[in-house]
């Protein structure tokens, strides 16, 4: 159980750049795993995250079973040299028949659904969870997380609306608060904090110094990485 005065972080990263994102393409919880420049925001990510320790402990590495998290936490975890644990919890959104498909594409079959969405209203796209439900799921997953390393660092990679859609829900309205969010890039860094009576307040959104950084550049990334460490699968933790 967290101890008085523990306070636990959680450093939210979203996954790197697939070809379907650059394509426009709602994958939810389908999709590939990451293309060129999704490898190379990883890595620069995971050189950021080495250069915090030992300053800052990060005592465990946590990440959605869909493939492009699974890339992006592999990338960090030889770094950090802590093995991957997997928790479904954290998958993307689940947009039902909208998975697959372009803006383009789910305008013209499902309009009614569109206008919807775009006024504000919380769809269940495509037959699909709603994003009251997609940060109650999330929520669950990182309440099980923050208990299993009460006091300690984490990192949790996970997905855009995933992550946004949690964040949001710690402000009240999930739409609303996901409107005043605004983007969360590919590898994005997002931090919370959550206190010992269990309340979570956000710290920084969207972080991305990384990837504007010049020194961390291609050539300091290792041409042959060693093997990632094992991975271990859980889809829930007391």
């Amino acid at each position: 159980m967290p101890t008085r005065g523990t306070t636990t972080r959680l450093f939210l990263v979203r996954h790197g750049e697939t070809d379907d994102n650059h394509a426009g393409v709602f994958q939810g919880q389908a999709g590939k795993g990451l293309n060129a420049r999704g490898v190379s925001q990883a890595q620069k990510l995971a050189l950021r995250i080495g250069d915090l320790e030992p300053h800052v402990d990060i005592h465990a590495l946590y990440t959605s079973d869909l493939e492009r998290a699974v890339a992006t936490a592999d990338l960090l975890s030889q770094v950090l040299g802590l093995a991957v644990i997997v928790d479904e919890g954290l998958r993307e959104v689940f947009v039902g028949e909208w998975q697959g498909k372009t803006m383009k594409d789910v305008e013209a079959l499902y309009p009614e659904e569109v206008a919807a969405w775009r006024a504000g209203l919380d769809v269940a796209r495509g037959g699909g969870e709603t994003y009251a439900e997609l940060a109650a799921r999330v929520g669950e997953a990182l309440a099980r997380i923050a208990h299993a390393h009460a006091g300690k660092n984490v990192v949790v990679v996970s997905h855009g609306a995933a992550i946004k859609a949690y964040v949001a829900s710690l402000f009240g309205n999930v739409m609303n608060g996901m409107r005043a969010l605004g983007t969360l890039s590919n590898t994005g860094v997002t931090l919370l904090e959550r206190d010992r009576d269990h309340v979570t307040r956000l710290v920084v959104w969207n972080d991305v110094s990384h990837l504007r950084d010049p020194v961390l550049t291609a050539a300091k990334v290792a041409v042959e990485p060693p093997p990632p460490p094992a991975r271990s699968s859980k889809k829930a933790l007391s």
